[in-house]
């Protein structure tokens, strides 16, 4: 078939379309213009006017009817409000309450990074990346038992020698005794079920607690309905029960311990009659482990001042080293990495590196040791520059690669750390940080001057590596310090 019929055939079938859309057209105007005129012929017909008029008065008495009802019920639930209509949407007032002490906010800021570095770092992370509701949750509780633990008071004020008086107020009166602590913990009590399912190693000792205190409330009371039911409208006495459960779980977080008040017929014959919970570690010990924790973070701060001298890139990886037949140690691996960092930190050894930062942690399916490192190179040193003046053999040079192969070629020659058996190596190079909330390169440059990158790197990369150590872990490996950082300048920070 030549140009010129093909050229036939799209004129006409240009010319069949064109006629289909006019037909189309002309169709759909005379439709429109006789439903025009069978409307009109109706609304002229004196039989169809009564007919609308009718249906106008009757809809008009229905949407007075329905207002007037609506202005009574008002009227009759004025007098009574639910507990569960004074839970609060969200929970900005307490977490605003928090903003004076710099701890509780760098806590809050800090739990925040980690979880949701493990939301991406573990696939059996119990809240997924996409369920924003519960992360939502989650955090609501942190702000919840700081608060609790920091600046505690009542969920509802009240007084033994004015209990009679406060009996007889109304339900104005009453709210304006309602803490803002006092609402949230409605708001939890509802969620109890879902934060029941936050008691594992990946969640802070606060959050645990509060799993436990919830776990324990609900496990010996059998089928029995609960005593604080938020369908219960707002009185004197469905108010106090909220002070009773919030000072209860306060003497679970300053113990551990929740005493366990059983009616004697609930309990099946047999049963060992339960009187404590004990939670470990108590808020006590988790506050001496945050300070030391705290510490070694303002001293890391100080240490890397120094690298702001010049431009630097900061590249992650997670490293992995496995024998046949056995299980690497965390001793053989960090004698392993102390040679590699002494050969690396050497003017013949791996061109412009700088230094480091890691958190040893484990793969727990294989139970593999993992070092999840950032290294750190000098930006001037990323272009190759060859002693002979060869303008072909400069390049950009790959550093996840590079580095790859240079830790390679040590294994290699260090079988005795490994008694003489061949050493696999599985280097990956990750993200600095992995979580898409952050949004930022695998590669991170921080050029001098520049304040947002390293503001960055303060107060969410190097926070991530450090307090990662605050989850209490089952590890294979006892290691004392997991976080660790170069302890010496090289010579261009010197």
């Amino acid at each position: 078939m030549n140009e010129d019929n093909l050229e036939e055939i799209a004129k006409s079938e240009s010319i069949d379309e064109d006629f289909e859309e006019t037909t189309y057209t002309l169709t759909e105007n005379s439709i429109e213009k006789l439903s025009d005129e069978i409307i009109e012929n109706l609304l002229n017909n004196e039989k169809f006017k009564k007919i609308f008029i009718s249906k106008d008065i009757e809809e008009k008495k229905r949407n007075r009817d329905s207002l007037t009802s609506s202005n009574r019920n008002r009227e009759e639930k004025s007098e009574y409000v639910s507990l569960r209509e004074i839970i609060p949407k969200d929970n900005l007032p307490l977490k605003s309450s928090l903003k004076r002490l710099k701890s509780a906010q760098q806590y809050l800021h800090i739990v925040e990074i980690l979880y949701r570095e493990l939301q991406v770092d573990y696939v059996d992370f119990p809240i997924r990346p996409t369920r924003r509701r519960n992360f939502n949750l989650l955090m609501r509780v942190e702000v919840f038992m700081l608060s609790l633990t920091l600046q505690p008071i009542p969920a509802f004020i009240e007084s033994v020698s004015q209990e009679e008086s406060a009996q007889q107020e109304n339900i104005t009166q009453l709210l304006q005794r309602v803490t803002r602590l006092g609402k949230e913990f409605l708001f939890l009590w509802d969620e109890r079920d879902r934060i029941k399912k936050f008691s594992g190693n990946y969640f802070t000792t606060n959050v645990q607690i509060l799993a436990e205190f919830f776990i324990e409330k609900d496990k010996f009371t059998r089928s029995l309905k609960s005593k604080l039911d938020l369908t219960l409208d707002v009185t004197f006495e469905s108010l106090s029960q909220i002070n009773d459960y919030l000072i209860s779980l306060r003497k679970f977080i300053e113990t551990g311990e929740y005493k366990i008040i059983l009616n004697k017929r609930y309990l099946r014959e047999g049963d060992p009659e339960p009187i404590t919970k004990i939670v470990k570690p108590t808020r006590i010990q988790m506050d001496g482990k945050w300070k030391k924790r705290s510490e070694r973070f303002e001293s890391a701060i100080q240490y890397f001042q120094e690298y702001k001298k010049i431009d630097i890139v900061l590249y992650r990886f997670e490293i992995k080293i496995q024998v046949s037949d056995q299980r690497v140690t965390a001793t053989q691996f960090q004698d392993f990495f102390t040679t590699l960092n002494k050969k690396a930190m050497r003017p013949e050894g791996f061109v412009g590196y700088l230094g480091f930062l890691y958190f040893w942690k484990e793969d727990f399916r294989t139970k593999d040791l993992i070092q999840d490192i950032i290294i750190i190179m000098d930006s001037r040193k990323l272009i190759t520059s060859p002693e002979a003046e060869n303008s072909e053999m400069i390049k950009l040079r790959d550093i996840p690669n590079e580095f790859s192969l240079y830790v390679k070629n040590v294994l290699d020659h260090q079988t005795e750390i490994f008694e003489g058996k061949f050493a696999n190596l599985n280097l990956t190079s990750v993200p600095v940080l992995k979580s898409e909330f952050w949004n930022i390169p695998a590669e991170f440059p921080i050029e001098l001057g520049n304040r947002k990158n390293w503001n960055f790197f303060e107060t969410h990369i190097l926070p991530y590596f450090v307090f990662m150590e605050m989850f209490d872990v089952d590890y294979t490996d006892d290691i004392q310090r997991r976080f660790s950082r170069a302890r010496s300048y090289p010579k261009e920070l010197k």
